[in-house]
């Protein structure tokens, strides 16, 4: 835009004509301090804008990279407890299976014999085993079992209730189920509360 002169170009000018030149001048550099106010404005308008578009997109990453950590770890957190468990039960199979190439007997006599020293006090016991395993876990009771040493007054009963991994110990004041499938789930239990323990500790 090309600019207005800057003195009235006609030689002779009425006094009139200055006065009306003089405020189209002012009225001209008035626009102009205008126009630039507002450019400069815009232009501080535009700048915050971006500054506050920046600000509140990087607020959103922080937001969106915590929620994703957190996520995340959850799912971390998760698959390692599945793992774990899976480890214990694959622990605990492996454990059945060893104990199953043994025979059952020896096994059930073995875990009443740990039952029978914790109920050592008690006056008297009574054995239930599955019926095939009556005779055999009897004998081998007696063999190994430092309380029927002692003189506790122990019976061995076949129950048709009970399979061959089943073993119920019954005293005039309380029942222990001595039982292989029951031995495995305290000890799992007492594995998970470990694994447990050891993750809080870790805290």
């Amino acid at each position: 835009m090309m600019d207005s002169p800057r003195t009235p170009v006609a030689r002779i000018v009425s006094a009139r004509d200055t006065a009306l030149w003089t405020d189209a001048q002012e009225m001209l550099e008035a626009a102009r301090k205008e126009a630039a106010a507002i450019r400069s404005a815009a232009q501080a308008a535009f700048d915050e804008s971006k500054a506050e578009g920046y600000r509140q997109g990087l607020h959103q990453g922080e937001l969106d990279a915590a929620i994703l950590v957190a996520e995340t770890t959850t799912k971390v957190d998760r698959d390692l407890q599945a793992l774990q468990e899976q480890v214990i039960d694959l622990s605990l199979s492996v454990v059945e299976q060893l104990i199953g190439e043994i025979d059952n007997p020896a096994v059930i006599a073995k875990l009443a014999s740990n039952a029978i020293e914790l109920l050592r006090y008690e006056r008297s016991l009574t054995i239930y085993v599955a019926p095939e395993l009556e005779k055999d876990v009897g004998r081998i009771l007696h063999e190994i079992s430092t309380g029927l040493e002692k003189g506790l007054p122990v019976r061995i009963t076949g129950d048709p209730r009970l399979d061959n991994k089943s073993c119920l110990i019954v005293s005039p004041s309380a029942v222990v189920n001595a039982g292989l499938d029951a031995q495995l789930s305290i000890i799992r239990q007492a594995l998970i509360a470990a694994r447990d323990e050891a993750e809080f500790g870790a805290v």
